[in-house]
């Protein structure tokens, strides 16, 4: 496993420091309170998810010797107009899109609330 430090700079930019000396800014847009300087918590959340969705199904296409040109995931967080809480945030389906027609497939949904 890897590690990951964070250290807060002004604002509410973050370095973020991992590997071998390698680093990125993550920050709040502008509307937020940030700077826009990074990318958000949830836009990692999402990177990170999505990261390892593609990478999951171009491992098992590899396994099963399936050739795969191109893997892409598609991820939205959409924000309520007034959430039950500042931290109340959920990943859903876009509108107006289809469920997944694979079988044993669907959507995820996550809820984070303190």
């Amino acid at each position: 496993m890897g590690e990951v430090i964070v250290e807060s700079l002004s604002g509410l930019r973050n370095e973020v420091r991992y590997g071998a000396g390698q680093t990125f800014t993550t920050d709040e847009p502008l509307e937020f309170g940030g700077e826009g300087a990074g990318p958000d918590p949830y836009t990692l959340l999402l990177a990170a998810l999505g990261s390892c969705v593609s990478m999951t199904v171009t491992l098992y296409a590899r396994r099963k010797g399936w050739k795969l040109s191109r893997v892409r995931v598609r991820l939205r967080m959409l924000h309520r107009a007034k959430p039950r809480s500042p931290t109340s945030r959920a990943i859903r389906p876009p509108r107006n899109s289809s469920p997944p027609s694979s079988p044993g497939t669907s959507w995820l949904t996550i809820r984070r609330r303190r």
